[in-house]
């Protein structure tokens, strides 16, 4: 798999406390705009996301910030998501169809409360060995770089 210009980056699929999330990155240096985009799915709420920033899609805005407290990517809820703790696929898909990311994982990825985050935005998604638990104290860094 190559690496396109917008990637999965994070994923919280087992809180402990606040909700899932699906963090997106734009590596790229244009603006892109994700409407008719799709997270397998779950439709992307429409919104241009700018050079190296980041889109959380999470279930419940309020509860995210209540818990990792204020986010500096672009946050959007998508209350329709839901992640299996015991693994799963999630495809990133453009308005024609275009799988622009796919990453797979299992439920032991990760301890519970912890996201799993990509190590290398340059790397395949399909690298395993560019996945880990994410180290910060708060479980996760959504919006922000790992």
């Amino acid at each position: 798999m190559v690496v396109t210009d917008i990637i999965i980056n994070e994923i919280m699929y087992q809180p402990i406390e606040g909700n899932e999330y699906i963090e997106i990155y734009n590596r790229s240096t244009h603006p892109i705009d994700f409407e008719g985009w799709q997270i397998n799915e779950w439709e992307i709420p429409s919104i241009i996301l700018n050079p190296e920033d980041y889109l959380v899609l999470c279930k419940d805005y309020q509860d995210l910030i209540a818990y990792y407290g204020n986010i500096s990517g672009e946050v959007k809820e998508l209350n329709t998501i839901t992640l299996k703790n015991t693994g799963d696929t999630i495809r990133l898909i453009s308005k024609d169809g275009f799988i622009f990311d796919e990453v797979i994982y299992e439920g032991d990825n990760t301890e519970r409360g912890r996201s799993l985050e990509r190590v290398n935005p340059d790397i395949p998604s399909d690298v395993q060995d560019n996945w880990g638990e994410c180290l910060n104290d708060a479980g996760g860094t959504p919006g922000e770089r790992n």
